[in-house]
């Protein structure tokens, strides 16, 4: 994009010719300074001393701080600047749980592999305590700490630290090879106009859907695992650099991901495969919603209570981080979010029809002990079906943005190769 003083200069932005570049970006509106503070925030309040109505002053100061933020997401047309504090809202809302712990975090939370209650020994801004903050922060599934979530899958045996490190290595160069896979593939299919010129076309037209199931099913499949990749590639990488440095231990990176074979259901595709990073945040919320509607738990209502808000909460948080995001200009408010609230409401809504078909079933066959192999493949079948029918809600946000149009590696080993597959634009 050509640039002048740091502010883009459109080449021609009609809002109604798919083939004209929307290169003109929305202009920055607000600042940068309530999401640093919202990102120091965590760290100053639990390496701090605890005191008296911390929680509640670190809660206060959060909710003015976000509707601050709210008001006025896009603070910056520079994606890498922008793009860690997009991500960082889980981790506001899983602070303030921690923080509102009984006792406060440093009675409540530690590491298996120390005293416990550790952080009430250490000293207020000490290394010690930092650290143990920082990790807090970081470690969402609670990997090793005495609150880790359900499902984690099993981590590496102690003592190969050498061994991990290989397997590592060789998993990030796959890793890396699938990531450039997909991210050429999906600059093909969502950027790439009928001439093969990459970037010349407006993103608002850019959709997952197709009428040709073939090409549907590609664009979709393209989208939906290209965060898988680049999840397990950063996660990898994060991992190598962490044990080789000595700043943890192979047991502190279990896969980041479940067994895909247990995904025979959406619940279990949701709550055994896909990463569990925003498990104990939303479960701490959901079951602080029982307690306000004083719902009795482990009822029905109590269990879809928790999944409709879940599913609510994480759409509408994966929704606002979008608005932080560089966008078109010619992109509406509507646009950058409706459907990725819509794509986390229906997997609720699959999840409650899905259960309802399992209790129908079981009542007329009753329990069995163990999945046939057709159950299983009907199994799969839905999950895949339903995923394929509701990733465009999400995948049309961030097709529309141009997030993903530029290559995801420094380098390509595929692209000549994808560049000779028939463009489903033409």
């Amino acid at each position: 994009m050509d640039t002048s003083h740091g502010k883009p200069i459109p080449h021609s932005d009609s809002s109604n010719d798919r083939f004209t570049p929307n290169t003109l970006l929305r202009d920055p509106i607000g600042s940068m300074m309530p999401h640093v503070f919202l990102m120091a925030i965590q760290l100053l309040a639990l390496a701090g001393s605890p005191f008296r109505y911390r929680r509640e002053l670190v809660a206060v100061a959060t909710l003015g701080l976000g509707v601050t933020y709210l008001s006025r997401p896009h603070f910056t047309n520079d994606f890498g600047l922008a793009q860690p504090f997009s991500m960082a809202w889980s981790t506001y809302l899983a602070t303030l749980e921690k923080l509102a712990a009984d006792g406060g975090p440093e009675a409540r939370f530690w590491r298996i592999d120390k005293p416990t209650q550790e952080a009430l020994s250490y000293p207020a801004f000490s290394w010690q305590k930092i650290r143990w903050a920082l990790v807090m922060i970081l470690n969402m599934r609670g990997i090793r700490w005495n609150y880790q979530v359900k499902n984690v899958p099993p981590a590496p045996e102690r003592g190969r630290r050498w061994r991990f490190l290989l397997n590592q290595v060789v998993a990030l160069g796959y890793y890396m090879l699938m990531t450039d896979i997909f991210s050429q593939l999906g600059i093909h299919l969502f950027y790439t106009a009928p001439d093969g010129k990459v970037g010349s076309v407006n993103s608002k037209f850019a959709t997952l859907a197709s009428p040709n199931l073939g090409w549907s099913f590609l664009k979709t499949l393209a989208f939906g695992t290209m965060p898988y990749y680049m999840i397990q590639t950063q996660y990898t990488a994060f991992s190598i650099l962490a044990v080789l440095s000595g700043l943890s231990k192979p047991e502190d990176w279990p896969p980041s991901f479940g067994d895909l074979s247990e995904a025979t259901t959406l619940r279990n595709f949701w709550g055994k495969y896909w990463h569990q990073t925003l498990r104990r945040m939303l479960n701490a919320y959901s079951s602080a919603l029982l307690n306000v509607l004083s719902i009795k738990r482990g009822t029905n209502l109590s269990s879809y209570t928790q999944l409709w808000f879940s599913f609510t909460l994480s759409g509408l948080g994966h929704a606002a981080s979008i608005l932080i995001l560089p966008s078109p200009a010619n992109i509406t408010f509507s646009e950058r979010t409706t459907g990725m609230v819509i794509f986390f409401l229906w997997q609720a809504a699959c999840i409650t029809f899905e259960d309802f078909v399992i209790w129908s079933w079981r009542r007329l066959r009753g329990r069995v002990s163990k999945a046939s192999t057709l159950q299983r493949l009907v199994g799969y079948t839905w999950v895949v079906f339903t995923l394929w029918y509701s990733l465009p809600w999400a995948g049309d946000v961030y097709t529309r943005m141009r997030l993903g149009e530029q290559p995801a590696l420094p380098f390509t080993i595929v692209g000549p190769l994808i560049k000779k597959l028939p463009i489903p634009w033409a």
